[in-house]
């Protein structure tokens, strides 16, 4: 049945397997499957896909197929046993070796996610995204970090064209992994309407790893106090000017700012010191006054110059060990934010037919302007 005229019968009969299952016809898949179990597919897929598939299929189908589930896994773990040759399994010789050596225990073998994940890319490098699709169902159930797999699975159904599967599976990864930027686009592209406003209203709130309004307020007055020392150094005077300073502002923080080796203190009038001694300034604090680092001295907190160089750093002024912009993690996208708001406002005070500047940077119909109109009665 191998080869019949160039044409692989048993891989046309594993596909349609597949897409069987995938439309909800367990039983016929099952039949397909035993049909091709000791006559697998010769190029791409083959016997260990066959046994991996199957047992996939119990795994998801039910309690009614889970009594199969383990001469199911007997199969797939005889035919990785029986293989001396990792070529044979389209895997790599370390992936093999580590395949090998999960099954020596069959019940860990049975529980663990490795080897689920392994037969989920190598589907994806097969462009097999609804083989990949069940592998990685598969592999969520029983992963401990749930996320990325979510992830790669909400991919998986984006490109099967099934929406509302990937956003169910990518708001579970979102829910697991919220820093994740490339998740947060996955999103925007699957549902605008809904994670447009959700995406604009992360820059603001502290939990999501937006500034809050301290943060904020903290880095107006660096930018006076700095504005006010470099008058006085030059002997100018002040320009008190809004439009300007925002401009000024946008250009400090969007531009010229160095987020990863400048620290921000706002005390004795303002200063910058390097992120690299916070470490050292806060023990120094610590040790002239106790207080300071907590009760009895605890040790300071760290620096997030090391795990999150992009980080803005500002020193509390009312506790000097505590960093207020450690867990503002959208930094690097609100900095680009502010430099696109300075790119925008630099265009629109050279065009002098405009009537309002601000409305380059700022919606009339934005989602949290016009919820505040409604609850003032406006």
């Amino acid at each position: 049945m191998q080869a019949t005229d160039g044409v692989d019968l048993s891989y046309i009969i594993f596909k349609a397997a597949i897409l069987l299952r995938h439309v909800g016809h367990v039983k016929q898949a099952i039949e397909y499957l035993e049909f091709v179990f000791d006559d697998p597919p010769l190029q791409g897929l083959n016997r260990l896909h066959v046994a991996a598939f199957m047992a996939a299929l119990y795994e998801n189908s039910g309690e009614k197929y889970r009594v199969f589930l383990a001469k199911a896994y007997r199969d797939l773990i005889a035919v990785i046993t029986d293989e001396a040759d990792p070529k044979v399994h389209g895997a790599s010789a370390k992936q093999y070796k580590r395949l090998e050596n999960m099954t020596k225990n069959p019940t860990a073998f049975q529980a663990n996610a490795e080897f689920w994940e392994v037969m989920a890319f190598q589907a994806l490098e097969r462009c097999e995204y609804v083989l990949a699709a069940e592998f990685l169902t598969v592999a969520i159930a029983k992963a401990s970090n749930k996320g990325p797999m979510q992830h790669y699975l909400a991919e998986v159904y984006w490109l099967l064209c099934e929406k509302e599967q990937a956003e169910i599976q990518a708001e579970r990864a979102y829910a697991a992994l919220p820093q994740s930027a490339e998740l947060r686009n996955l999103l925007l592209q699957i549902s605008p309407d809904k994670w447009a406003e959700k995406a604009q209203r992360k820059l603001n709130e502290t939990y999501t790893g937006g500034i809050g309004s301290f943060l904020l307020s903290a880095m107006i007055v660096s930018f006076l106090q700095m504005k006010e020392k470099i008058a006085i150094f030059t002997d100018t005077q002040l320009n008190y000017n809004l439009g300007c300073l925002l401009m000024e502002f946008l250009h400090h923080y969007g531009v010229a700012f160095n987020y990863f080796t400048t620290a921000v203190a706002l005390t004795d009038g303002g200063r910058f010191f390097p992120k690299a001694v916070w470490e050292d300034l806060v023990a120094s604090l610590a040790d002239a006054v106790p207080a300071a680092g907590g009760a009895g001295g605890a040790p300071a907190t760290p620096n997030n110059n090391n795990n999150k160089p992009g980080v803005l750093c500002v020193q509390n002024p009312d506790i000097p060990d505590h960093d207020v912009g450690r867990g503002a993690y959208m930094m690097p996208k609100i900095r680009r934010v502010f430099e696109q708001a300075l790119q925008l406002l630099t265009v629109a005070v050279n065009d002098p037919g405009e009537y309002s500047f601000l409305c380059y940077v700022i919606r009339g119909d934005d989602p949290m302007l016009v919820e505040r109109l409604k609850k003032q009665g406006t």
